[in-house]
């Protein structure tokens, strides 16, 4: 099979693939705010450090957390708007090499943080952490 056949039968499933994937993201995202918002009492309880010290700096506000989720969410739709043009026709000049690889990169990392913030609403939620939460924390831990 060629690499342009392989291309076209690839970039025929990448937008509707980009398209769940940020809709996994923006689902995930929500009821991991929905769930942090349930269970913090105090900003020191929120891991994510640079969420904390904005909790310290404007208090412990339910629209502080909705504001999180409004921000990655508009991130999350520029990524997926930038990856979606980036393979359609406007962006035919650049290699296919690149075009190809970005969306699947812009799939795998989205898959990735999908599951781990299905991992940290699961904690939220039961109170007991996994491997995938017990990880997180120790990133947070700067």
């Amino acid at each position: 099979m060629q690499f342009q056949t392989l291309y076209n039968e690839l970039t025929t499933g990448l937008p509707l693939a980009i398209l769940l994937v940020s809709g996994i993201m923006i689902v995930t995202q929500f009821f991991d705010c929905w769930s942090t918002m349930r269970l913090l009492t105090h900003p020191s309880q929120e891991r994510n450090p640079i969420a904390r010290k904005i909790m310290y700096r404007f208090g412990l506000r339910r629209s502080i957390i909705w504001i999180f989720w409004i921000w990655s969410a508009l991130i999350c739709l520029i990524a997926a708007t930038l990856i979606w043009l980036l393979l359609s026709e406007a962006a035919a000049a650049l290699p296919t090499w690149l075009r190809v690889t970005a969306a699947l990169g812009y799939i795998i990392f989205g898959v990735c943080t999908g599951i781990v913030q299905s991992f940290v609403v699961r904690t939220n939620m039961t109170g007991r952490f996994n491997a995938v939460t017990r990880g997180v924390v120790r990133v947070f831990r700067w």
